[in-house]
């Protein structure tokens, strides 16, 4: 059973997507595997779960950033942007240096990433990987890609 299956089985949402809040105080015995480690990867922007429904999370109770409660409100009837590069497009690309910083090595924020040049990820003739053009992707170290995400995430 997947942790989107899991999640799904506690929340038991309604013919309308919405659940119950669901304490993550309950994600023990059978649930145990929903714990939020490294931010809930399962429950994130990208995930399958948000693919298909829309997720609330109440970070009221604990201090910091933390999410206390987590609930559906929602079928997500957004169209997904298709992340996935096209082998050639990707094999290209690898063997080339950062266009940022100049690398291409092999500690973990040298290693190179195709990366989407329109980091908004908003255009649909990219996610379609007939679609997709070389001038479309660029080759990023890891830390500059992190970098540029951040920011993107701020437009």
């Amino acid at each position: 059973m997947t942790k989107k299956d899991l999640f799904l089985e506690l929340a038991n949402p309604n013919k309308n997507g919405e659940s119950r809040w669901v304490p993550i105080l309950e994600f023990v015995d059978k649930y145990k595997e929903l714990q939020l480690g490294n931010g809930g990867s399962w429950c994130r922007a990208s995930s399958s779960l948000a693919k298909e429904y829309k997720i609330e999370f109440d970070k009221k109770v604990t201090s910091g950033n933390s999410i206390d409660k987590i609930r559906l409100i929602g079928f997500n009837n957004n169209k997904n942007f298709n992340q996935n590069i096209r082998k050639d497009i990707k094999d290209f690309y690898k063997k080339q240096n950062c266009v940022m910083l100049g690398v291409n090595g092999k500690s973990e924020n040298t290693k190179i990433e195709i990366d989407h040049k329109d980091g908004r990820k908003n255009d649909h003739r990219i996610s379609s990987l007939q679609g997709q053009e070389l001038s479309d992707f660029q080759p990023l170290s890891k830390a500059a890609n992190d970098i540029k995400r951040q920011i993107c995430k701020k437009l």
